[in-house]
């Protein structure tokens, strides 16, 4: 093998990581929806339109969905460690709002796809 030969497998092997990486980071799922579970109940979202909203029984909570993804906007909470999470967009992923008793979570059409095991309602 030559010099030019090296490159080129080089290069080809490097565009192949960059489509693996890039692939694993900026994939969607089919089925893919939010579900936002507090004290009043459960709701899901589609996170296919881009929205701002509130839940009717708790408006201290601003939620967002934007480019498949959903994040806690803005909270009353005294931490705001909900709205650091940032925007959730895979499978599996939840941020939660403890002094709000609010869940939020990314789930599939098949919910064992979550890892999700179990789900304590405070009653």
């Amino acid at each position: 093998m030559t010099k030019k030969d090296f490159i080129i497998v080089g290069i080809i092997l490097i565009l192949g990581g960059l489509l693996l990486v890039s692939r694993y980071f900026f994939r969607r799922d089919d089925g893919v929806f939010a579900q936002i579970t507090c004290l009043f109940g459960v709701t899901t979202f589609s996170l296919d339109d881009d929205l701002i909203f509130t839940l009717p029984s708790n408006e201290n909570i601003v939620f967002e969905i934007r480019d498949g993804q959903i994040a806690f906007l803005e909270s009353d909470c005294p931490d705001k460690v909900c709205v650091h999470v940032g925007f959730l967009r895979r499978v599996g992923q939840m941020a939660v709002c403890l002094p709000n008793n609010t869940v939020l979570a990314i789930l599939g059409e098949d919910a064992d796809s979550a890892g999700i095991d179990l789900f304590v309602k405070n009653r």
